[in-house]
């Protein structure tokens, strides 16, 4: 694993993994890496995606210290949890020392399907949606399903650095399932770009 200069973060990351590896999903640039280059990188903000009813176990595990912001389809924001409306949850996140280190974003499920926070019609079998890292002993949200979050809402959702070669490296199935949801354009203009 290369860990974050951020102690505090690998701490959380590390807490985490040790008490809630079954609840969590990393997502974001973590996730792109495991499936490129099978590397468990965290770097200055780490993001993961928890199931809306394994959101509280996930919580107990986050130690006093660290602040916690949730976020509700509405525009809505607070530092509790009881002010929200548990079912409008769309990410929280996670404070130490007022640093932002951590996004964590609820996802849905119904009857075993998955469902695309943005198109509730878009669904996939919740077993579809992610990897399991052998080495690292992590699951990782696939690739296909990051780039739709991160094309769809640029800049909300990660970086746009490495969705090419993301992009390069999915299979057939893989691809036409993200073209399909992100439309050719999105996807023709993820390609185009040069670094």
């Amino acid at each position: 694993m290369i860990k974050s200069q951020n102690e505090d973060l690998n701490y959380l990351v590390d807490r985490l993994v040790k008490h809630a590896n079954h609840e969590i999903k990393f997502f974001g640039e973590t996730a792109k890496m495991l499936f490129l280059k099978n590397e468990f990188i965290i770097g200055d903000r780490t993001e993961i995606c928890v199931k809306r009813r394994n959101l509280t176990k996930v919580l107990k595990y986050i130690p006093e210290g660290y602040r916690i912001a949730y976020f509700d389809t509405y525009g809505h924001t607070s530092d509790k949890l009881r002010d929200m409306k548990f079912s409008a949850l769309t990410h929280l996140k996670i404070y130490k020392d007022n640093q932002h280190i951590m996004n964590i974003y609820v996802y849905d499920v119904n009857n075993d399907e998955w469902m695309f926070r943005f198109n509730h019609s878009i669904r996939l079998p919740e077993k579809h949606i992610y990897f399991h890292s052998l080495p690292w002993g992590v699951d990782y949200i696939k690739p296909e399903i990051v780039l739709m979050y991160e094309l769809l809402k640029p800049g909300e959702h990660g970086t746009e650095e490495s969705n090419k070669e993301v992009i390069d490296a999915l299979s057939y199935y893989q691809f036409v399932i993200l073209k399909v949801v992100v439309g050719e354009e999105k996807l023709h203009n993820a390609l185009s770009v040069h670094y």
